[in-house]
């Protein structure tokens, strides 16, 4: 979604801005950083998932550092709005702090 490689509608879409950073950097720069940060969070839950699908015991910490990677950028590059904040990433950011939440409670 960060690059817009994919057709979305609109009031979806995320807006390019971040409450945190754009007062420094230019569009695309902040484009290339959401996209590592969730491109960084989503291959860290697919590995982490194979670990605890395989049984391994490191798939708690990677997990941990994917959801508080995930949440990092949720809210870094939340555009500080408050309308429609089910599409900006509130949903993720409750997951995010629930995984976090039962990880640490039970490392």
């Amino acid at each position: 979604m960060s690059q817009r490689l994919l057709e979305i509608k609109d009031e979806v879409r995320w807006t390019g801005e971040s409450w945190l950073l754009s007062g420094f950097f230019g569009e695309q720069v902040l484009r290339n950083v959401a996209t590592v940060g969730y491109g960084v969070s989503l291959v860290g839950f697919m590995v982490g998932g194979a670990g605890l699908l395989l049984g391994q015991g490191w798939w708690k910490d990677v997990a941990l550092a994917s959801a508080v990677a995930s949440l990092v950028t949720v809210v870094v590059f939340w555009d500080g709005g408050f309308s429609m904040l089910t599409e900006k990433g509130l949903i993720g950011l409750v997951i995010d702090v629930m995984v976090i939440i039962y990880l640490t409670k039970f490392i």
